[in-house]
């Protein structure tokens, strides 16, 4: 996860180059774009390294300019059945999900149901007495001071309980003080965001799964993007994995909601990420705002906007924004360069892949654009 501040602005970056797909709605898979044989062999024999054949595996997926250029699947869906990956198949995809999130809230901001600035009890009551100043805004960028509970010591001991977000928050950080004063400092918290998916719910009147696939994948054609609910069939989902190989452990979904419940394709995550940073999904205005880096109190810059991380490549000219995700039995990685157009997704059957994808990602990047790395 984007965890470390970063000091540049890419908010600029994006929009003048938007859209990324020139206005075409992709295929998947595409593959009739230059790209030369080396590049893709140099990529193919770098994750071939990573990933081995009797072992979880993943999904690697790579689109310039709208059209997919490598889509590859590596090691076993089902270690159990020695199922092969496949391209198509559905992971859990985490934080990456506080992405899609704030772009709901931000779809509410634009319907005039909720005002950024505006503290969350205007929205939710009955909240700890100390949290009554958070904005919503602190609550998109971790500057909130609301403890995250999956950080607290009774989370790993409860995580397999089916809670409502009103159980959650009482169960885990509802008596807790807060970490800080709301705005003065940056600290991840998932908390935040369930707190964030309880808005949409109460100013939309739809379930959090129900507006997401109403107001964006729908009408964006995203068809296996979507709340990962373990009372439903998900056509093609992959189980997931720990420490050698061993089943995950159990968490329920209802602990990650708004924050990490989400579920994708990694074609459908690299079509997401296009018509977001395409300016298919929020007007100019909104994604600017969730695309600006935010700056504390102090003045000092984060690498972080509204559930958008950035990041430099030292030593390059490679300015990258995304997010990363983790859960039990499941590591996902979506990232995008604004500047040529290229999305690189990453989704992993393990909870512990061999090594980092964000590392990964920029090999990647760098093979692209054709400058050097150091292989991870």
């Amino acid at each position: 996860m984007y965890r470390r501040a970063l000091s540049f602005s890419l908010a600029s970056t994006f929009l003048t180059i938007s859209p990324f797909a020139k206005g075409q709605e992709p295929s998947v898979p595409v593959t009739s774009v230059p790209v030369t044989l080396a590049q893709t062999t140099q990529i193919d024999s770098l994750l071939n390294r990573r990933y081995e054949a009797i072992q979880p595996g993943g999904v690697v997926l790579i689109m310039k300019d709208g059209k997919v250029i490598f889509r590859k699947a590596y090691g076993l869906a089902s270690v159990e059945l020695e199922v092969p990956m496949q391209p198509d198949r559905v992971f859990r995809i985490g934080s990456i999900t506080k992405q899609i999130t704030a772009a709901a809230v931000l779809k509410l901001a634009e319907d005039g149901k909720v005002d950024l600035s505006a503290p969350i009890s205007r929205y939710l009551f009955e909240l700890p007495k100390a949290w009554e100043t958070v904005t919503v805004e602190q609550l998109l960028n971790h500057t909130a001071g609301i403890p995250n509970h999956t950080e607290t010591q009774t989370y790993r001991i409860r995580m397999r309980e089916d809670l409502s977000p009103t159980q959650l928050l009482e169960a885990y950080v509802a008596r807790l003080p807060l970490d800080f004063e709301p705005g003065s400092k940056y600290h991840y918290s998932n908390t935040g965001y369930i707190l964030l998916g309880m808005l949409i719910e109460k100013t939309s009147g739809q379930t959090y799964g129900d507006f997401l696939h109403k107001r964006l994948f729908e009408p964006l054609g995203l068809k296996r993007l979507r709340y990962g609910s373990e009372t439903e069939l998900i056509p093609g989902m992959v189980p997931g994995y720990t420490t050698g190989s061993r089943p995950a452990p159990y968490r329920s979904t209802t602990q990650a909601f708004a924050s990490g419940g989400l579920v994708s394709t990694a074609d459908d995550l690299a079509r997401w990420l296009q018509f977001l940073y395409g300016g298919k999904v929020l007007k100019h205005e909104s994604l600017a705002r969730m695309l600006t880096p935010l700056h504390l109190r102090d003045g000092k810059e984060m690498g972080y906007g509204f559930g958008v991380g950035f990041r430099p490549v030292a030593g390059t000219h490679l300015h990258l924004a995304g997010h990363a995700g983790g859960v039990p039995g499941y590591k996902s990685w979506a990232e995008a360069d604004p500047a040529t157009r290229t999305i690189v997704v990453i989704l992993n059957n393990t909870d512990v892949p061999k090594g980092d994808d964000a590392a990964y990602g920029k090999c990647i990047f760098a093979i692209l654009a054709g400058l050097p790395f150091q292989e991870p």
